[in-house]
């Protein structure tokens, strides 16, 4: 078994969740802003649901007027806020419009990654394994499938990690992170695979994510978010983000435009019809993906007054598409698969009870 673990990442917003969980709602463009002398008054007395506040000893006392000063700025000074802070043991420190009701949206993210800070711990690592199902030859033939078993792990392959701030100028020259190899966790999945000796694979390669209970979308999603990268299937077998980065270079006046793929793996098939207007100073896609479906149909066209066009499409079957990447990786090393790629869901409608007891009718 080659395993691969990475660190839990978890955000230091998430510390801020356990004590400064602030929502915004945008108002509509015509309201107007208020007076700039204005500042967040605190509520004066909790509501009977709420806790006791908290004694005003001095890490509190310039709390109120650091916050008013926040909500000065006019970048969100026209926004609608609500703050609620307490401490550790839940006592009242701060609040602004508490009892009014939001739109969380991704705010909901700071107490989700708060959560699992405080369950999983700062240390948890996350594993994704290669193994074998059958016996392996001292030719190096495996007698049955491989086996890419996903842990979990949100972070594999990700372009993201570890995260860099940006930054400008002399600062960004002088720290500048080279960017990270496509597919660079599955590459050296790869080579751990070969060191052992694999050198023909008689079964499939299967993406295994029955880590997580197969429930790619949640219900409230809407369809139309499916086709992006932000709208990307949950899986317990992540590869680069779930999302395949697209770019659209133009290229000369009425020529296809240039597109390219990133990672490039012959996982999406479809028409691809986008041109190069120089008569336009803009840029102008379609996409479009039936969820399900592996046809991915692009449309448009690019001007290069405007540049290159930027996008990032979702994996329909984020499983199927790391089998994919390691049989790629695997192949260009000289493993031969005879078999294909497919995956192992685990669908819990299809499991049987935790425990059954039949008996005689009386």
């Amino acid at each position: 078994m080659m395993p691969r673990t990475t660190p839990s990442v978890l955000s230091l917003a998430a510390l801020a969740a356990l004590c400064l969980p602030a929502i915004a709602q945008t108002t509509p463009p015509d309201t107007p802003p208020p007076p700039a002398s204005a500042s967040p008054a605190p509520s004066v007395a909790p509501a009977p649901d709420q806790p006791p506040a908290a004694p005003a000893y001095l890490p509190y006392a310039s709390l109120p007027a650091q916050i008013a000063d926040l909500l000065a700025d006019p970048a969100v000074s026209r926004d609608h806020w609500g703050i609620m802070v307490t401490s550790l043991d839940g006592a009242r420190i701060f609040a602004l419009n508490e009892a009014q009701l939001f739109q969380p949206a991704s705010n909901a993210k700071l107490f989700t990654t708060a959560a699992a800070l405080a369950l999983l711990g700062p240390d948890r690592r996350f594993q994704t394994d290669v193994t074998a199902e059958g016996e392996l030859t001292k030719k190096g033939e495996l007698k049955g499938d491989l086996v890419l078993k996903g842990g979990g792990d949100a972070n594999f392959d990700s372009q993201l990690f570890p995260y860099a701030p940006p930054q400008t100028g002399a600062a960004a020259n002088a720290s500048a992170v080279p960017p990270l190899q496509p597919l660079a966790a599955i590459n050296e999945l790869a080579d751990q695979v070969v060191a052992k000796g694999l050198k023909v694979v008689d079964g499939d390669l299967i993406g295994d994510d029955t880590y997580f209970a197969y429930d790619p979308y949640p219900q409230d999603w809407s369809q139309d978010d499916l086709l992006w990268g932000y709208g990307a299937p949950v899986s317990a077998l992540t590869i680069h983000d779930n999302q395949i980065d697209v770019t659209i270079t133009p290229t000369t006046h009425l020529k296809p435009a240039n597109i390219r793929f990133n990672p490039d793996l012959p996982y999406y098939a479809g028409t691809h019809e986008v041109s190069t207007a120089d008569y336009v100073d803009h840029n102008s896609i379609l996409f479009e993906r039936e969820r399900g479906s592996k046809n991915l149909d692009i449309y448009g066209g690019v001007s290069p007054k405007a540049g290159p066009d930027h996008e990032e499409v979702a994996i329909d079957n984020p499983a199927e598409y790391a089998a994919l990447a390691l049989e790629t990786a695997l192949e260009a090393r000289g493993v031969k698969v005879k078999g294909g790629v497919r995956t192992r869901h685990w669908d819990p409608k299809d499991s049987g009870p935790f425990l059954s007891a039949t008996r005689e009718p009386i």
